[in-house]
């Protein structure tokens, strides 16, 4: 990733927003997984690594060189390590009980995409991860995909998407709706019988939050409003 794009106003933009999203999600990862080692690829600030370490939890976070002038971390410096993610290809000495990698993959070229996966499927038997949808948008997006997309690189790993987030949290108006949307957790099919029975194998990989189609339609419906009949009709010819 190019160092450049991620400038102070992106994160601190982030971070206020993300707080109470971390906070309550954390907390419902840790009462399932139990994890005692955790990685976050692409960890920023480290806010949600600071959640699991207020449950004294070992974490590691990954950012890009960016971070070495940063000092308004939520974490210690010396729990996150530098390295270049654009190619998608990083290896981790240790194995973690979780990985995070959160609205990280879509900033990433699509060539590095199955290189991604397979550096993230590597870390842990258990992944959460989310990444921006076609037309989310946001700084430097090179490849916003539907989950499916994502999904099928992960079954190629023997991984199995679990829709946990999205069940627990659809109408929580504190949690960004992008998490809400986005996040799937990944399991080593063969560690699903660890995961509560109640977990759900089959359901709606690409869905949209409404939250998130209502930032795009309103202002849509307010430009329609001012365009003339013909106009209208020209564009609905081409739908």
């Amino acid at each position: 990733m190019k160092t450049k794009k991620y400038n102070q106003k992106f994160y601190e933009t982030l971070e206020q927003s993300t707080l109470e999203s971390a906070r309550k999600i954390v907390q419902y990862l840790i009462s399932i997984f139990h994890p005692k080692k955790v990685l976050d690829v692409g960890c920023g600030l480290g806010i949600w690594l600071k959640e699991f370490s207020k449950r004294n939890i070992d974490i590691t976070g990954i950012e890009g060189k960016w971070i070495l002038d940063k000092e308004n971390l939520y974490i210690k410096k010396d729990r996150i390590l530098v390295k270049d993610l654009s190619g998608g290809i990083f290896k981790m000495n240790n194995r973690f009980d979780l990985t995070i990698c959160l609205e990280v993959a879509e900033h990433l070229p699509k060539e590095s995409a199955t290189r991604f996966i397979n550096s993230l499927t590597n870390t842990s038997d258990v992944i959460v991860f989310s990444a921006a949808i076609p037309f989310q948008g946001g700084t430097n997006h090179l490849n916003e995909q539907y989950q499916s997309f994502w999904t099928s690189l992960f079954k190629k790993r023997g991984f199995v998407p679990l829709n946990l987030i999205r069940e627990k949290f659809w109408q929580d108006k504190e949690i960004l709706s992008h998490y809400l949307q986005n996040t799937l957790i990944y399991v080593k099919k063969s560690k699903l019988d660890n995961i509560s029975a109640s977990a759900k194998l089959n359901f709606q990989l690409d869905i949209v939050h409404p939250r998130e189609y209502e930032w795009f339609a309103i202002p849509c419906k307010r430009i329609k409003s001012l365009l003339p009949g013909f106009l209208l009709n020209l564009i609905r010819r081409f739908k």
